[in-house]
């Protein structure tokens, strides 16, 4: 939604030398470095990525899936795992609250828990 809003914004005649800027402080505010970051072609790459809908590919993922999700992502919200949960058969959704994008981070040591117990 940011970066439709600023297209639009930037759209406008005058502002759209400012447009570099704009995007710049944007993916620094909410924290977004690897598009901000990202070759020309990679970001056409993420860019065409994560439009792509996928949803009726999840109810044939037929093995145990963990979903590991900050609820507090503005990235990837959270109603998206709540789809992945009710589409992918045997999907447990871990929830976490006051977890933003970096969940595999910032709850590294709870998710590798997980996993452990899984083998044994």
């Amino acid at each position: 939604m940011l970066a439709k809003g600023g297209k639009i914004l930037f759209s406008i005649p005058g502002l759209h030398t400012l447009e570099p800027l704009g995007k710049k402080i944007l993916y620094t505010l909410v924290r977004v470095h690897d598009y901000e970051r990202a070759s020309d072609v990679m970001r056409k790459t993420l860019i065409k990525v994560s439009q792509e809908d996928l949803r009726e590919n999840l109810q044939h993922i037929h093995i145990p899936t963990d979903l590991f999700w900050g609820m507090d992502d503005g990235m990837t919200p959270f109603s998206d795992a709540k789809i992945m949960e009710e589409e992918i058969p045997n999907a447990i959704l871990h929830r976490y609250e006051g977890i933003r994008h970096r969940v595999h981070r910032d709850k590294a040591k709870e998710i590798a828990k997980i996993i452990k117990s899984y083998l044994k």
